[in-house]
């Protein structure tokens, strides 16, 4: 007579045999359900061309290669399904330089990374002061988001944060949707509605010493960082 112990380990082999690999990786409907209640379904998301006005006043400029197109040379434009901008190079985890880059400067003595840049980030946050969707926003409407903008070479990432809840002494941005398929993001400029956004074209900008394995992050401060950037939706 076979002993309770090598009849449970057979069944257990037997259960084991039994089960599909694949259902282990597969999603569960009730969490795919509850995702996609919470962010909109993925079709709300709107692919998008950026124009960045280059002006001397202003201190972020483009590479001086024309429109920002979601993919192509690499680009990610888009307002995504949360409603918050995601502007950035697909190759975060690339090691070649992205195709465009962002040309942003700061007051004398402060380092900037173009054109040794590697990677650069416009987005909005993801609390936008209780303001709805950028693609839910009505037309004519002028309203202010947390915007930043991060940039970064191999040794130094900068971080300019437009959001004064967090930080006092800078601005929010102010976007105001042109027409249906067309939106300005810009650092000045009062809204007609939501948080008022303020006159200061003034970001709070921190940044880390990549090289640095401890104590390699800095406080600069309130800095002059004007921006306006055009942003229209791709067919």
């Amino acid at each position: 007579m076979k002993s309770l112990a090598s009849l449970l380990f057979v069944s257990s082999a037997v259960l084991i045999a039994c089960v599909d690999p694949s259902t282990e990786l597969a999603p569960k409907a009730s969490t795919e359900v509850r995702r996609f209640g919470k962010t909109g379904p993925l079709a709300d998301s709107v692919r998008l061309a950026m124009r960045v006005t280059d002006l001397s006043t202003y201190q972020v400029q483009s590479d001086g290669l024309g429109e920002y197109l979601h993919g192509i040379a690499g680009m990610n434009v888009l307002i995504d399904a949360t409603g918050n901008l995601q502007i950035t190079p697909a190759n975060a985890t690339g090691t070649l330089p992205p195709v465009r880059r962002l040309n942003v400067s700061y007051a004398s003595g402060l380092r900037w990374t173009f054109p040794k840049q590697v990677n650069f980030k416009i987005k909005s946050n993801k609390t936008n002061n209780g303001n709805p969707r950028i693609q839910d926003m009505a037309v004519g409407s002028a309203l202010c988001y947390n915007v930043t903008i991060a940039h970064r070479d191999d040794a130094v990432q900068f971080v300019d944060t437009f959001n004064p809840a967090a930080y006092p002494s800078s601005s929010y941005a102010l976007v105001t949707r042109i027409s249906s398929t067309a939106w300005t993001v810009e650092s000045r400029g009062v809204a007609t509605g939501g948080f008022a956004c303020g006159a200061p074209d003034t970001a709070w900008v921190t940044w880390t010493d990549l090289l640095a394995k401890r104590g390699g992050s800095f406080t600069v401060g309130a800095e002059a960082q004007a921006f306006h950037i055009d942003l229209r939706a791709l067919p």
